[in-house]
């Protein structure tokens, strides 16, 4: 899930579109140099994951902007994922699905998984379509 807020620099008054991706993290807190002064602005979410509910508990620098309020800048954070700060920015999970920290590890158990929708999902097909028939065969 991504949460999009826009805040402004209490400095200089850029509008700055933030876009978090919610992590698993019961406190997730972001800094980031405002785009336009380079003031530091911070902020920080209390999740609540069982809900899901999430309460803005931090903020320094900047203020909360009403969502009709037109952004100069957007950045995108994630905690737990990196990815780079290029012009076009995909969303960090596309761009950090293939850096695994083992290769190999994650080369098995990605064959695993294949394997199994291979070898499991024609035979599920059957039953499923058994079943549909009442539990007679299918006519030939």
């Amino acid at each position: 899930m991504t949460l999009r807020r826009l805040v402004g620099c209490k400095e200089c008054d850029a509008v700055t579109l933030t876009r978090v991706a919610i992590g698993h993290s019961d406190y997730q807190e972001f800094a980031f140099p405002c785009p336009k002064c380079g003031i530091e602005i911070r902020f920080g979410m209390t999740i609540n994951q069982e809900s899901p509910a999430v309460e803005y508990t931090l903020l320094k620098n900047g203020e909360w902007l009403a969502n009709d309020i037109p952004s100069q800048f957007e950045l995108r954070f994630d905690s737990e994922n990196l990815y780079s700060r290029g012009a076009e920015q995909m969303m960090p999970f596309l761009e950090t699905v293939f850096l695994a920290k083992d290769v190999e590890q994650s080369r098995s158990r990605f064959g695993r998984q294949f394997s199994a929708v291979r070898t499991g999902w024609p035979a599920i097909e059957k039953m499923l379509t058994h079943e549909a028939n009442g539990g007679r065969s299918p006519q030939r």
